[in-house]
């Protein structure tokens, strides 16, 4: 279940992106699940997570050329992926705030979901 305000903003953002980011997640709880293909078209698909979803050959599929992949699927931590993301995109300092919040995140995270 999610909330409709949580999934109204969802919508509006989903319907604008040019590239999705799934991470940890299998994709399968109905309505979020259906926000992956709702952006511009062609769908580009990034999935990151340890086990397989029902979108995983989404992210295999073709330009309209046929001669690169649209997504990428990686099997494996989306924390991991995200700290070598970071280390490519930010400065270095923004890269340290960014890594010395993310046990503050963490915690803020956990004690939401116990709600």
């Amino acid at each position: 279940y999610l909330e409709e305000d949580v999934l109204g903003s969802a919508k509006h953002h989903a319907k604008r992106a040019d590239l999705v980011l799934a991470l940890g997640t299998t994709l399968q709880v109905s309505p979020a699940n259906s926000l992956v293909e709702m952006g511009q078209k062609p769908t580009r698909l990034v999935i990151c997570n340890r086990q397989s979803t029902p979108y995983d050959n989404v992210c295999k599929e073709m330009d309209e050329n046929g001669t690169s992949t649209l997504g990428s699927r990686v099997f494996g931590d989306c924390d991991k992926l995200m700290s070598e993301i970071m280390r490519n995109v930010l400065p270095k300092e923004e890269l340290q705030e960014w890594e010395g919040g993310r046990e503050e995140r963490l915690t803020a995270y956990d004690l939401k979901r116990k709600l």
